[in-house]
C-alpha cells in the first residue's frame, strides 16, 4: 500500500490497517507506505486484536523542520517538552487493544514508530525480533498511562529517544540492542494522577545514547536494570529533573519517589537526583560500579562495590563494608550514616560519614 495526504485523526480512512470493535486483523508479508500528516500505517482500537507479521511500515509524515511551517491544529505536532519533531506516527494503539509486531521493520521519519493513545483501562503492544527506526528527531515507541509495551530481541536505532513513558505506564525490553541519538528512556508525567508511577524494566541488551540514559521529569518512576551493557554518551545513567512542561502533574505530599535498581552488571556513569519535590533510591546487587551519586539513598548488596569518579553525597540504607567504598584522588563521598567518621580510600579519594 502507498497512501498519500494528510488524514484527520488517529484512526479514520486514512490509515493503512485499522482494527476496531472487537476486530481480529492479521497481515502477513505487507509494505505500508505512507507520506502526509497523521497518515498511520496501522491502529488498533476499542478492544480488537492487530497482529502484523514479516512486513515493512513506514510512515514519512510531511517535511518538517528548519525551512518548513509547522503543522497545525489537535494532535498534528508532538508538544515540545517531548524534545521531538514531525507530524506523523508509523501505528498506534489504543482503548484495550492487542497489537502484535512480529519480524517486522517499522520506520517513522519523526514523532513515533509505535505509539499508544488514550488506553481507557488496558492497552498492550508488542514486538518480537523487529527492527524500529526514527530517522529524524523521533522515539521509538511510547506507553502511556495504563498501556504495557514488551520488546523481545529488537533493534532500535533512533534519532532520539527509544521509549517514552508518561504516568501510569510500563516498558519492557529483554535482549534489544538500542542506538539512541538523545536518551534511551524519558518518563514524565503530565495531566496524571500524582500517585502514578511508571515502569521501565531491561533485561540483558545493550544501550548506547548520546545523552542521559534515563531522563525522569517530576514522574515517580521503578527502573530496572539486569544485565546489560550501557554506554552512555554523556556520562549519565539516570538524571531527575523538575518537569518543565506547563502540563505537569502536581506531586502528592507522600509521592512514591525514583527507584533505581541494577543487577549483574559493570557500571559507568552519574546517578544525578535534581528534583526537589521527591527522593531518589538506588539499589545494586552485583555490581562493580564507577561513577558520581547526587543526593542519592543507596543500598550495595555485599556483591558490589562503587568507586567514586568526582564529588558524591548518599545516604546509606545498608550496612556497607569499608572494601566496597573507593574514590578516585581528589574525589570526596560524603554520606549519612549510623556513625559519623573521615576515612581514608585506597583510590586516594576520602569518605566522610555523618551521623
Amino acid at each position: 500500500m502507498a497512501l498519500h495526504g494528510s488524514g484527520t485523526g488517529v484512526c479514520s480512512p486514512a490509515v493503512g490497517l485499522a482494527v476496531t470493535q472487537h476486530g481480529d486483523l492479521t497481515a502477513n508479508n505487507v509494505v505500508i507506505d505512507t507520506a502526509g500528516k497523521s497518515r498511520f500505517c496501522s491502529v488498533a482500537e476499542k478492544f480488537s486484536t492487530l497482529r502484523v507479521n514479516d512486513s515493512v511500515l513506514y510512515a514519512h509524515g510531511e517535511p518538517f523542520g528548519e525551512g518548513y511551517a509547522p503543522a497545525t491544529g489537535l494532535m498534528q505536532t508532538p508538544p515540545p517538552p517531548l524534545e521531538i519533531g514531525g507530524n506523523c506516527r508509523t501505528h498506534c494503539s489504543m482503548s484495550n487493544s492487542y497489537t502484535y509486531f512480529n519480524r517486522c521493520k517499522i520506520i517513522c521519519d519523526g514523532w513515533g514508530a509505535l505509539s499508544t493513545e488514550v488506553a481507557e483501562g488496558f492497552v498492550y503492544l508488542e514486538a518480537n525480533d523487529c527492527e524500529v527506526i526514527a530517522t529524524k528527531k523521533g522515539y521509538g515507541a511510547y506507553a502511556d498511562p495504563d498501556c504495557h509495551d514488551v520488546f523481545n530481541n529488537c533493534r532500535f536505532d533512533v534519532d532520539g529517544m527509544a521509549g517514552i513513558i508518561a504516568g501510569e505506564g510500563d516498558m519492557t525490553f529483554n535482549n534489544c540492542v538500542s542506538k539512541c541519538a538523545t536518551y534511551f528512556v524519558l518518563s514524565h508525567n503530565v495531566c496524571g494522577v500524582p500517585e502514578e508511577v511508571s515502569s521501565l524494566f531491561v533485561n540483558g541488551g545493550s544501550i548506547v545514547t548520546g545523552k542521559d540514559v534515563v531522563l525522569v521529569k517530576s514522574e515517580n518512576t521503578q527502573l530496572e536494570f539486569d544485565g546489560v551493557k550501557i554506554a552512555a554518551g554523556n556520562k549519565v545513567l539516570v538524571r531527575t529533573i523538575k518537569n518543565d512542561d506547563p502540563c505537569a502533574t502536581v506531586p502528592s505530599a507522600t509521592p512514591y519517589g525514583v527507584n533505581v535498581v541494577f543487577k549483574n552488571m559493570n557500571l559507568e556513569g552519574d546517578l544525578l537526583h535534581e528534583d526537589p519535590e521527591r527522593a531518589m533510591w538506588i539499589s545494586m546487587a552485583a555490581v562493580t560500579y564507577l561513577g558520581a551519586i547526587h543526593n542519592g539513598n543507596l543500598a550495595l548488596d555485599q556483591a558490589s562495590k562503587w568507586i567514586a569518579t568526582a564529588d558524591s553525597t548518599v545516604t546509606l540504607t545498608a550496612d556497607v563494608y569499608p572494601a566496597q567504598l573507593d574514590a578516585l584522588k581528589g574525589v570526596t563521598i560524603t554520606a549519612f550514616g549510623a556513625e559519623a567518621g573521615s576515612y581514608d580510600l585506597p583510590g586516594g579519594g576520602k569518605l566522610v560519614v555523618k551521623a
